[in-house]
């Protein structure tokens, strides 16, 4: 594995776990990891992707992810990390799954919808603004953002319509 390129199998085999120890509500692990070591670690690999330290910001949430597989926020990050890598099948998966261990993340919907818009996949770029909007309808760039996909759809006035209902 190289920096530019995540392995598929680790991707799958992590999001399975992460996705399975979410929805068995199994928490013994996942407690065991001292917040503070895991805060720390999410830090240094925020810091990592930001120096474009790929390699070594994927190792760091992973390692959160061994420990806590259903950490929203390391699962986040992957799929934000794959994203800066040009992997947006993959960026896709680890946001998605973010996204069902912690479904109320407006953050991550709203990447989602980045990540669908810029693929020029409307139709999924507003499925995901529409569930950014359900947690938080006030915030302008989202809703803004959610008008330039509705207008690339001729939904425009549809879409405002609703909002304003909402």
């Amino acid at each position: 594995m190289n920096n530019t390129n995540i392995s598929e199998s680790r991707v799958k085999s992590l999001i399975q776990i992460a996705v399975q120890t979410h929805q068995s509500g199994d928490k013994d692990e996942a407690e065991s990891l001292d917040q503070t070591e895991v805060a720390e670690i999410l830090e240094l690999a925020v810091q990592q992707q930001r120096d474009n330290s790929l390699l070594e910001a994927e190792q760091l949430y992973s390692q959160v992810l061994e420990k806590q597989p259903d950490h929203p926020e390391a699962l986040y990050g992957l799929g934000m990390l794959a994203q800066q890598m040009g992997q947006p099948e993959i960026a896709e998966q680890w946001l998605s799954a973010a996204s069902q261990v912690q479904p109320d993340s407006v953050k991550t919907w709203f990447s989602l919808g980045n990540l669908h818009l810029v693929q020029e996949q409307f139709s999924q770029a507003e499925k995901a603004y529409r569930q950014a909007l359900v947690y938080y309808l006030t915030h302008y760039q989202f809703t803004t953002t959610w008008a330039i996909v509705c207008n690339n759809k001729d939904y425009l006035k549809k879409q405002f319509t609703i909002i304003k209902k909402l």
